[in-house]
């Protein structure tokens, strides 16, 4: 746990207008990259599991005609 410790005018770290809108877009940064994160992996699933299913498919289709 970070302690705040009061400044020489009384005031805490982290009141201010500016550290709280840092904070606020340290916050919204974050989100930003866990979801474009996100949507990358999603996105490499798909154009992997698509075509492995539909060879998995038409591989049990053509299997009677062949063996």
């Amino acid at each position: 746990m970070v302690e705040i410790q009061a400044n020489g005018r009384g005031r805490t770290h982290w009141t201010d207008s500016l550290s709280r809108a840092g904070e606020r877009a340290r916050q919204v940064l974050l989100i930003l990259a866990l979801t474009a994160v996100s949507v990358y992996g999603l996105l490499q699933v798909k154009l992997v599991e698509i075509p492995l299913l539909l060879a998995l498919i038409l591989a049990s289709a053509i299997t009677p005609l062949v063996g």
